[in-house]
């Protein structure tokens, strides 16, 4: 690699690092929590919790389905943060999201056909790559 590429990595992974650090710690009270407990969680007036709670639900992939409708609701959040949450879940939970990632697809809500076709490109799946093809030509 020559001194410019390194010098670049180096700056990108300290930036993954200051930005992994500065993410919120979830507690043991909020990771033991059930899916119909974050679920509600993700209703919240406060943003940290609702990020929280996509965190979580995220992290239970596929066994958090019932979550679904809840993720896709957030990507109309106030918080960046929040919807981005809300994006990755969707993301781990995967081919679940398919269906309801590609009926947001259809919104009026720019914000959620943007959040709806990020997801399905982080979802490796046959149906969700088509998705995220034709949805990116419109974006």
């Amino acid at each position: 690699m020559k001194t410019k590429e390194l010098a670049g990595l180096a700056l990108s992974l300290s930036f993954v690092l200051f930005a992994a650090s500065c993410g919120p710690k979830i507690s043991d009270e909020v990771m033991k929590k059930s899916v119909p407990e974050l679920i509600a969680d993700t209703k919240s007036e406060e943003g940290t919790i609702r990020a929280q709670a996509a965190l979580v639900l995220g992290m239970k992939k596929e066994s958090a389905k019932e979550a679904i409708p809840a993720l896709v609701s957030l990507f109309t959040d106030s918080k960046p943060y929040v919807q981005n949450r809300a994006m990755n879940a969707l993301a781990e939970i995967g081919k679940p999201a398919v269906p309801a990632l590609i009926e947001a697809l259809e919104s009026s809500n720019k914000a959620v056909r943007f959040y709806a076709t990020q997801t399905l490109g982080k979802i490796n799946t046959p149906q969700a790559q088509k998705a995220y093809q034709e949805a990116a030509k419109k974006l």
